[in-house]
């Protein structure tokens, strides 16, 4: 549906590789500056990002390295202010057959905390790193867009995926500075430590839905398959 931006060729010349990919009319905007837009605007943001992310979890696949410079922001119109557009597909793999650990990369401030555990060694179960491994990266990426930073959390650690590991939760009123107790809490619940305790991305989808239109509803974790049609 044009959500996914993947490498269209890649070859060697010389000493450099090259990897082509359609190009995308993004609109240069940092994170702190959407976090000045209206609720609204932002809500239909963050509508087009999971859009583009169950894109992929329909097909079973982990992102791997979402983060906000992953997902490029095409100018859109009327009240949908932007279309999200993923690339940097490196770190993708099927939803529980990751990598073999020495070749995982990705981005440590948005790991989840099995990804950390896999990443260090202290989990060897690869069926453990699913698609919700994505759904604690997008809370992240969507607290970035609504306040211009990340997550608060103890600064006794260096990431939050490594204080939520330690026992940091995190909770709608430590999100209060999002501006809607419904968005708060739905944020919430897609940074818990257990990935089956986290919605899927689909049913992020519907929360944003209700949100938008007033219903401050949480999404209820349904495990790691992605629901709906």
């Amino acid at each position: 549906d044009g959500r996914l931006v993947a490498a269209a060729d890649f070859f060697r010349e010389d000493n450099l590789f090259y990897k082509v990919a359609h190009k995308v009319p993004a609109k240069s905007i940092t994170a702190a500056q959407i976090a000045k837009l209206p609720l609204p605007q932002k809500i239909r943001l963050l509508q087009n990002v999971s859009t583009a992310v169950t894109s992929l979890h329909r097909q079973n696949i982990v992102h791997g390295d979402l983060k906000v410079d992953n997902a490029l922001l095409e100018e859109g119109t009327g009240d949908n202010p932007f279309i999200a557009r993923l690339i940097d597909f490196d770190s993708s793999y099927f939803s529980g057959k990751p990598y073999d650990v020495d070749e995982m990369v990705g981005d440590p401030p948005y790991y989840s905390p099995e990804l950390l555990d896999y990443v260090q060694k202290r989990e060897t179960d690869a069926s453990k790193l699913t698609i919700k491994s994505d759904v604690f990266a997008l809370g992240i990426v969507f607290h970035q867009y609504l306040v211009g930073e990340a997550p608060p959390f103890p600064d006794d650690h260096q990431y939050l995926c490594e204080a939520v590991r330690a026992g940091h939760l995190v909770t709608s009123e430590s999100l209060r500075e999002i501006g809607s107790p419904g968005l708060a809490e739905l944020l919430a619940s897609m940074m818990r430590l257990k990935a089956n305790d986290r919605p899927s991305s689909f049913d992020v989808q519907n929360a944003l839905k209700d949100i938008r239109v007033g219903k401050d509803v949480t999404p209820k974790p349904v495990g790691g398959t992605v629901s709906g049609g």
